[in-house]
């Protein structure tokens, strides 16, 4: 299933201007690639997209491919409008919300950008050691 996850990121993500080592980062960091993860505020699936804020349900969100581009246009719309732009600083954005983004004066020192930013280097560099 994992693999599967990573395919569905790796094929979506540039549809939505996102690199897909800093998508597969989130999605790793948000559930660890788990498509029936629940958290504790209503979160769910891979991206842990919150229902009150998308269009689909939590059944709907439950589908691997319906979260994964879920998450993917939620972390656009991060990185369009997050006033934090370096070093793809906008996933605090995703984590805490756009008017939440706002108030993390130092977004390169935020725990979740830290965890983020730490698997996406992972990633980079074992993408580019395999080429």
């Amino acid at each position: 299933m994992k693999l599967y996850i990573i395919l569905l990121i790796y094929a979506h993500a540039p549809t939505f201007n996102i690199d897909p080592n800093l998508a597969l980062a989130v999605a790793k960091t948000e559930s660890s690639l788990n498509p029936k993860a629940i958290g504790p505020v209503g979160e769910v699936g891979v991206f842990q997209v919150r229902p009150k804020y998308s269009e689909y349900t939590d059944e709907e969100l439950l589908d691997p491919e319906i979260n994964v581009v879920e998450g993917l246009r939620i972390l656009s719309e991060a990185k369009k409008r997050c006033p934090h732009k370096k070093d793809k600083q906008f996933v605090v954005c995703f984590n805490v919300g756009i008017t939440g983004g706002y108030k993390i004066k130092n977004p390169d020192k935020f725990p979740y950008y830290k965890k983020v930013h730490g698997k996406y280097l992972t990633l980079k560099e074992k993408v580019a050691y395999a080429n």
